[in-house]
Parts: structure tokens; C-alpha cells; sequence
């Protein structure tokens, strides 16, 4: 297993809200339960550079590691804000920070309540989601992942009800059987939604996919009438996430596998386990529609379901079990 301490580099897009990972990572795994600006200067210090107007070795300045520091922890104070619940208490950020911005902490240092859920979605996107080395403890986090944010859509949607609810679509397989998975899919959805009729004649099921959906969320009214607020989800995982912004077009889902297409059009939602930077933020909204990073994940997590919660707790403990082994491997 790689080391998920290694300092990410200082320089790429994402550089801020990789390093925010590193530090509460260090945090985390510090015997202090603690990680401070000073730390991250330091380290960024002794990292080389890899500007491409500088030589590799060159080390970056006291002040621009100072600078750096500061930014990132600017975007920790930002996610504590961020993960807020309505009445302005931290049900699942698992640290806290100083008044100077200057040190985070660890609220409660294990993988268990309002710490788990942080930790899980930073946990699947600092390791590898490579379909070889996922698994932990019988879980797919991939799979994990979906069923997290289906109870999160459920709570910001309004919740089960009889007028409201979230649909794990779900991947179909490449086989007859997995094509009848789609079609009854599709009839589900069609009843949920008391409109698109059912499949369509004809309709060719996409061969081995999900035809780019995860979830649906819809929100009914009591006339039963056609016309509803409906949702249609991607969730990604991966470092590839930036990749797939633009591949769920609902009004082509639904012309293509429904009889007749929903009186108004889904809206698209893209939820990823990363912490997306205010850089990159405008420009994947624009793309991908409503986005749900880690931290309006969190705001709305309430409603996670224990067994989820239980399973998404294995799969983390073995991958933190397991960085645990090798720092210890790393020791003189």
C-alpha cells in the first residue's frame, strides 16, 4: 500500500485542497491528534520544488511556504464552516481549529459517529480506487459511496415520504440479465414518477452501464399530477472525476429508454467524495450541474442509514489499519 502521508505536490491545480487532505491525514495519524500551520510550512520547505521555470531541487522560499500554509489553512477554517448543520453545530467535520487559524484537532479521535463520514470520503479520495486494490473487508467503496449519497440526496431532497424518495439505479451488467435489470429499472422509475409511461419499444439497453445514472430523487405533489421536481445523479469517485462532468444528459436518458420524456427535465447532480477548490468550482458547476463535494455531503448526512454507516466504518478502519503498518515499516 502506498503511504497516504506522502506531501502532495505544491504546484498542480488542486495543490490547496490536496494539501487541507494532507494536513487533517496528519492530524489523524499524529500521536498529538494534531497538525499545525508551522508543520505544513516545514514540509513544504523541505520538499523540492518542481516549478517548471526552477530546477527540480530548488526549495521553496520561507515566504512563499509561509503563503502556501496560509492558504490551506484559510481552506480548512472554510470546510468547518462549510460542513455546518443548520443550527450552526458540527455534526461531522472531525476537527476543529484555533481561533488564529493556525492548528487543527482532532474532535474525537476514532473512525466512529460524527467523525466517520469525513473521514470515509477523504479516506476514498486519497487512496486508490483502482478496481484491483479497493476492496477492503468485502466492501467496494464504489458501491459504498452511492449508497452514502443516496440517503444524503434523500435528506436534502425532503426525505422518504410518500411523495418523495431516492432510487439507487444501479449498474447493470453486460448480460441478458443485467439488461432486464435496466428495463425493470426504468418501469420502477417510470411508476415512482407516475409519468414516462415505462420502457420505450424498441429501446436498446446500454451494454454494461447504468446509462450514466446512479440516482434519482424526486419530489411529488398529492394532485398526482405529471410535473415533478426530479433529480437525476452521477456519483464519482477516482482522480478521473473532472473527466465525466458533461455524460448524463436526462433529457436524452429519458428520450432513449422512456416512452414519453418527463413534462420537465431532471436536474443534474454530480457528487464526488473530493473537496473541490473555489478555483475549479464555477467552471465543473457550469459543466456537470448541481455539485456535491465532501462538504455539502457532510451538511447533510444526518440521515445516513447504520448500516452504511457500519460498512463504510470496515472499509475505512482496514485502509487506516493498514497506513498505520506502514509508517511503521518507515521507522528506523
Amino acid at each position: 500500500m502506498a503511504n497516504l502521508l506522502k506531501l502532495p505536490s505544491s504546484n498542480d491545480g488542486e495543490a490547496l485542497v490536496n494539501l487541507a487532505d494532507w494536513v487533517e491525514l496528519s492530524a489523524f495519524f499524529s500521536a498529538k491528534k494534531s497538525a499545525s500551520k508551522e508543520d505544513l510550512r516545514i514540509a513544504l520547505q523541505r520538499a523540492p520544488s518542481v516549478d517548471d521555470d526552477a530546477p527540480a531541487t530548488r526549495r521553496l522560499s520561507d515566504q512563499t511556504a509561509e503563503a502556501k500554509a496560509s492558504d490551506v489553512f484559510s481552506e480548512l477554517h472554510d470546510r468547518v464552516m462549510s460542513c455546518m448543520s443548520e443550527d450552526g453545530t458540527l455534526p461531522s467535520y472531525p476537527f476543529s481549529i484555533d481561533e488564529g487559524q493556525s492548528i487543527i484537532s482532532m474532535v474525537n479521535p476514532d473512525t466512529s459517529g460524527t467523525n466517520l463520514i469525513y473521514l470515509f470520503l477523504l479516506g476514498i479520495t486519497i487512496s486508490s480506487m483502482g478496481s484491483e486494490v479497493r476492496r477492503r473487508n468485502g466492501h467496494d467503496p464504489t458501491k459504498l459511496f452511492e449508497r452514502l449519497c443516496a440517503d444524503v440526496l434523500r435528506t436534502f431532497w425532503g426525505g422518504a415520504t410518500l411523495h418523495s424518495d431516492v432510487m439507487i439505479f444501479g449498474t447493470a451488467s453486460a448480460t441478458t440479465a443485467g439488461e432486464r435489470k435496466f428495463r425493470a429499472n426504468i418501469e420502477t422509475l417510470c411508476r415512482h414518477l407516475g409519468e414516462g409511461t415505462g420502457w420505450k419499444v424498441d429501446a436498446c439497453a446500454p451494454g454494461g452501464g447504468d446509462g450514466g445514472l446512479d440516482l434519482v430523487a424526486w419530489r411529488r405533489f398529492r394532485d398526482k399530477r405529471q410535473g415533478a421536481l426530479v433529480g437525476f445523479a452521477q456519483c464519482k469517485t477516482g482522480t478521473h472525476w473532472r473527466d465525466h462532468l458533461t455524460e448524463l444528459v436526462p433529457s436524452a436518458f429519458t428520450r432513449d429508454y422512456m416512452q414519453s420524456q418527463l413534462i420537465v427535465d431532471p436536474i443534474r447532480l454530480y457528487m464526488v467524495p473530493s473537496r473541490i477548490s473555489r478555483q475549479q468550482w464555477v467552471g465543473a458547476t457550469g459543466r456537470a450541474g448541481l455539485l456535491v463535494d465532501r462538504c455539502r455531503i457532510v451538511q447533510y448526512a444526518n440521515g445516513v442509514s447504520k448500516k452504511v454507516l457500519q460498512d463504510c466504518k470496515a472499509w475505512l478502519d482496514s485502509l487506516f489499519a493498514d497506513q498505520t503498518e506502514v509508517m511503521k515499516a518507515m521507522k528506523p
